[in-house]
């Protein structure tokens, strides 16, 4: 059976085996609910509690647990006596709210992680993942760490590094794109978010192009400033090769840029427009939060979402 992107779960953590993903749930389970009891066990152990505050009687002890047990004090009340029955269904109520919060907690984590929207998160062994067929990369997964799965492939980031893979990702790509229009010389401008120190190079994309150097601009704008030999046409269309070129499909720009040279040929001397990243996938401050508080890792030091905005122009 083939593994589509739909099948795939949004975000997920490995664990060794079964009893280390038992012992990690728990773990979150305790610590996202923040009751030391919770279930029955907690109830009927509140229910003794408050029933020590009321005038004792025959089978007090009886009704209180019995009666926190089943969440109410129901099943304590046909036992003789007002403080039986007052016991019981105080500290049902007052258990119960403890109950609540330790089930509503263990079904959020089951889910995914509580409050981070990512209902699709799995827990699983590593076992379990492999027989998925999850692409971590080329690093070992590692346990414990939650990773998000990229938006347009089957791959699984850690948290921690997600934007910085993924922009760095679609600058290369965007810069390979721009090496096939045939262009001279190619300038990128930073207006806003990540800076071109965040990319730290542009890996494939340099390849084969005769200089680029980086420098900041007269607005403190980081430029930078590559040169090729240049052609009169695209070598390939980037929209037949979608392994290579996985996120010219989303961006109109690129898109833009190739039809305009097609068309133009020799006769465009130039073009622009903006390299865009605008979307978190729900990856911020707020996930990396839940991740610290159940006892999980984001894989490193958090690098938190920033709305970026580059300008490029490129020169025939």
């Amino acid at each position: 059976m083939s593994i589509t992107m739909d099948d795939l779960p949004t975000a997920v953590v490995v664990f060794e085996d079964n009893a280390a993903l038992r012992k990690g749930k728990a773990k979150a389970v305790a610590r996202w609910s923040k009751a030391p009891l919770g279930g029955g066990a907690g109830v009927a152990a509140l229910g003794f509690v408050a029933g020590a505050f009321v005038p004792p009687a025959a089978g007090t002890v009886a009704a209180m647990v019995v009666g926190g047990a089943a969440v109410g004090g129901v099943a304590g009340s046909p036992v003789p006596g007002p403080g039986n029955i007052a016991g019981a269904i105080v500290g049902g109520v007052v258990g119960g709210v403890f109950g609540v919060a330790g089930v509503v907690a263990a079904r959020r984590v089951r889910r995914g992680h509580p409050g981070s929207g990512h209902a699709g998160c799995q827990w699983m062994t590593r076992k379990q993942a492999d027989e998925k067929n999850l692409n971590f990369g080329e690093a070992s997964v590692i346990p414990g760490v939650v990773y998000h799965k990229h938006p347009l492939k089957n791959h699984y980031i850690p948290v921690s590094r997600f934007h910085q893979v993924l922009f760095h990702e679609k600058v290369n790509e965007a810069v390979e794109v721009f090496r096939i229009l045939g262009p001279t010389r190619l300038q990128l401008t930073v207006k806003q978010g990540y800076g071109e120190g965040f990319v730290g190079g542009f890996g494939a994309a340099d390849v084969a192009s005769a200089r680029g150097r980086t420098r900041a601009s007269k607005s403190n704008e980081y430029v930078r400033d590559l040169q090729w030999e240049g052609q009169p046409l695209p070598t390939l269309n980037p929209m037949d090769h979608p392994g290579r070129f996985p996120w010219y499909r989303e961006d109109k720009s690129l898109q833009s840029a190739y039809r305009a040279r097609l068309e133009g040929g020799i006769k465009i001397k130039a073009d622009s427009g903006k390299l865009i990243y605008a979307d978190a996938y729900d990856v911020d401050l707020k996930l990396n939060a839940v991740i610290e508080k159940i006892g999980l890792s984001a894989g490193g030091k958090f690098i938190d979402f920033k709305r970026t905005e580059w300008i490029w122009k490129l020169t025939y």
